[in-house]
């Protein structure tokens, strides 16, 4: 069995970790400020637990690298904007849900607008 690069080293990695020891795959939860030459990832599948990290000689080799698994569509899966519009058409009804959250919003634009120290969440309705 192949053994799994994690890029992150929070608590979902360390789950995975701990889930693929009675399996008797080696997962390696691997920090963002880690070197390079100190990640086993050449023979690796790589994938992430975050969605965005910073430049570094690592996430540079790890991005390109062909056994990142995520690598053509974790792009895509870090903006919210696009995993919003691509759900959207999947659900039946959709019109009509979405125009009913929008008369919320109105309603709710209406009953907050004027108040001193009111504000409204952009995302509350969604």
């Amino acid at each position: 069995m192949k053994p799994v690069c994690v890029l992150g080293n929070g608590q979902l990695g360390r789950m995975l970790r701990q889930a693929g020891e009675p399996l008797g795959i080696a997962v390696y939860p691997i920090g963002i400020d880690a070197e390079p030459e100190a990640v086993p990832y050449q023979n690796s599948v790589i994938t992430a637990e975050i969605e965005r990290w910073p430049e570094t000689a690592l996430t540079r080799e790890l991005a390109t690298h062909s056994a990142f698994v995520n690598r053509d569509i974790f792009p895509r899966l870090a903006d919210r904007l696009t995993q919003k519009t691509a759900a959207r058409p999947a659900r039946p009804g959709n019109r009509a849900v979405a125009a009913a959250g929008e008369r919320r919003r109105m309603a709710a634009g209406v009953r907050f607008a004027g108040r001193a120290g009111d504000r409204q969440t952009p995302g509350r309705w969604l």
